[in-house]
Parts: structure tokens; sequence; C-alpha cells
């Protein structure tokens, strides 16, 4: 841009018309160049340079510009890297706060669950140790209801002794009173009445008095009591031919030895005989049902206890065994009462398996299972009877190897009940 050169007075006087003669006596060409050699000489080499620099300029400024371009471009790129790092050194804090508060909650959570694993522990020492304790308590359970038991089985042999000596003594008082016993050899001719009436014959006549007889008293049926020859007096019902009544007919109102007849706290509430033995607070019941009063046979019997103030439920020695009705009896498994129900089912399978729901709640153990057909068959024997019969807490199945689709069965089912 420096090599450019303003066009002079001198070069313009040199090269400009005004330099030719003032005559041009050249050829036509020749005197035409006279008025372009100034433009040819000096103002075309002169424009044609500012043209080059002009656009030397240009492309300069072109150049210029894209470097500018470029710079800007590279600005705004450094620009966006640095938001870049920004917002990536914000995540790589974002993500080491989230790191931390990670490792806080991990920490936390170990924290909570060894306070949780510690507080199993504590839970299954003191699980263990009430398991212990109920352990102990049901042997100790089990050694008071065996020393009740035996207690028990004392007192009802104790009494049953006593009853049969006083019976004895009954008897033996009457063959020595008036014979007529069949206990005693002769004792039809030695004894009280009969040697009366051979003092009375030898002595022309009897005592002077005798329970408010005068004159020749000679022995008669109520001159001796029970409590005299040693025997279990009426009052005790065991010489009565009624038994008493305790107040209010409340069988838990019989306290002392003998035979009572109740129809309150008895089985159905019916009219039972009972037979009562009793020592101290241990109170022993044998019920006898009254067929006439509840409808179930005479010879059917039922036994409780009253230990400790506390009576025991009535237990079924032999049960009538009605069908659908449940009976919680005297025999025992695992010192559990056993319980006795018969069910009744319809139609057995065809060479297949039948369930049945038995709707006995809380069964614990199936004891006994016997099914008898309406053909007379034990039904219990795949081989013999051509079915089996197994039963659970809730269903009796029954596994036929051939056609008893024509064949009912009564089932009898014994078990222990949870509730016990």
């Amino acid at each position: 841009m420096s090599d450019l050169q303003k066009i002079t007075e001198e070069q313009m006087d040199a090269v400009g018309v005004c330099s030719a003669p003032d005559v041009l006596s050249g050829s036509t060409s020749e005197n035409k160049a006279v008025f372009d050699k100034m433009v040819r000489q000096l103002v075309a080499p002169a424009y044609n340079a500012a043209v080059d620099a002009i656009e030397a300029i240009n492309q300069t400024e072109t150049g210029v510009e894209a470097a500018e371009a470029k710079r800007a471009a590279a600005e705004s790129g450094r620009v966006e890297a640095e938001a870049g790092r920004a917002d990536a050194e914000a995540a790589r804090v974002r993500a080491e706060q989230d790191r931390q508060e990670a490792e806080q909650t991990r920490s936390d959570g170990e924290s909570a669950r060894q306070k949780a694993e510690n507080a199993r522990e504590e839970a299954e020492q003191t699980r263990a140790a009430a398991e212990k304790s109920r352990i102990d308590a049901e042997a100790a359970r089990r050694q008071a209801e065996q020393q009740r038991v035996d207690s028990t089985t004392g007192i009802v042999a104790q009494a049953t002794g006593q009853a049969k000596a006083a019976r004895d003594s009954a008897v033996l008082a009457q063959s020595w009173a008036v014979g007529d016993t069949g206990t005693r050899e002769g004792e039809n001719t030695d004894n009280a009445r009969y040697w009366a009436k051979q003092a009375h014959m030898a002595a022309g006549g009897g005592v002077v008095s005798f329970n408010g007889r005068t004159g020749s008293v000679i022995p008669k049926k109520g001159d001796y009591t029970a409590a005299d020859v040693g025997a279990a007096p009426d009052g005790y019902g065991l010489g009565a031919n009624n038994p008493r009544f305790p107040s209010g007919y409340d069988a838990n109102q019989a306290l002392t030895s003998g035979w009572w007849q109740a129809s309150v706290n008895v089985p159905g509430n019916a009219w039972c005989l009972l037979f009562v033995l009793a020592r101290g607070d241990i109170v022993y019941q044998e019920a006898l049902t009254d067929r006439d009063a509840s409808g179930i046979e005479s010879t059917c019997r039922l036994r409780r206890v009253l230990f400790r103030g506390t009576w025991t439920q009535w237990e079924w020695v032999n049960p009538p065994m009605q069908i659908g009705v449940e009976y919680r009896t005297t025999e025992r498994w695992d010192k559990k009462p056993v319980y006795a129900t018969i069910i009744y089912i319809r139609l057995l399978p065809n060479a297949s398996r039948k369930t049945i729901s038995h709707n006995i709640q809380n069964v614990q153990s199936i004891v006994n299972i016997v099914a008898i057909g309406s053909n007379g068959a034990i039904l219990n024997d795949i081989e013999l009877a051509g079915s089996n019969f197994t039963a659970n807490n809730s269903v009796i199945a029954c596994q036929s190897s051939v056609d008893q689709s024509s064949v009912t069965a009564t089932v009898l089912l014994k078990y222990t009940k949870t509730s016990d």
C-alpha cells in the first residue's frame, strides 16, 4: 500500500496534451495517441496500481474477517468448553455430594442393620429363654398332672376300698344280727336274733325294755344302727334305696362321698346318677346317664374331678357314639385328652381316591381311624377290603383299589386338639 504515489503536476505536464506541439503534424493514429498518452502512461498505471492495492486491501480484509471469525469461533468454543468444564465441575461436585450422601446412607443402613441384628440376637435370646421357661413350665405341668392323676387314682382306690369295706361291714353286721346273708357258715343259728330267742325261751321271757318296747322283747329290724355295727349309714346313700339330692339338684354341690342324683352341671343337664368319692379338697364324680331323662343309654358313664376348687371337664368312659357328635374321653395320647367322633360317608370311590372334610375344629394329631362299610367289612386294609382310610387335621381320605361306589362307610376318628 505504501507503493502508491500521487500523480504530480510535473508528470502530467510531461505526458499530457500540453506537452505536444500546438500543431500536430503526425499521422492520424499518432495524433490520436497524443491525447491517449497521459492516460496510458500515467493515469492507467496509477489507477491499476490503486486497483491492485485496493484488491490487496480487500483480500487482507477478507483474511482478517476470516481470522476474526475463527477467533470468534475459537472464543465461542472456549466459552462453551469453559461452560462444559463448569458444568462438569458442578456435576463432579454433585456426584461427590451424592457419593457422600450415599456413603452416609450406607453407614446409617449398616448402623441400622447392626442394631437390627443386635435386636434380633436379643429377641432370639428372649425367645430361647421363653422357650426354656415354656418347656420347664410344661414339665412342671406334666409333673403336677401326673401327681394329680396319681393322687386321684389313690383317692378313688381308697374310696372304692372304703366303700367295699363299708358294704362288707354292713353285710357282716346283718349276718351277726339276723343272718340270711349267705356269707358266714351257720349264720342263721349264730346271730343276735337267734340267741335272743333262745335266751327268751330259756328265761321264759325277754328283757324288761328295749327301744321303747317293754315286756318280752325280741330283736327286730331297726334295733341296731349302721354305726352300731360299723357299717355305712343310709345318709351316705350307700344303704338306701334312693340316692340323695344336692342343693338345687346341682352336681357341683355333691361334694361328699355317696350316691347322688342331679340334673344341673351334668352332661346335657338331664338327670344322672352320681357316685361321689371325696377326700379333703379333691372330689371324684362318676355319672351314670338316665335313658328316660336324656335319651342316652343308662350304661354310659362319664367322669370328672374337683381339684383345688376347679372342676375338670366331663369325660366319657364309654360314650354312646352317635354320628356327628364329638366326645371328650378319658383316654389320653401324649398326656392330652383323646376325642372321638363318628362320621358318615355316603359313597366310596370307584378305584380312585376321595377326600371328605370332617369339619372338626382344632385337630392336632390323629390317634386312630377305623372305617366300617355298609357291607360289614372293616375298610382299613387295601389288600383285604380294597380300600384304605387316612386322615389329617381337615379331611378324611379314602383310597379304593376296586369299585366301591355302592358302599357307604361309618368312620370312627380319634384325635387330640390344639385347644387343650
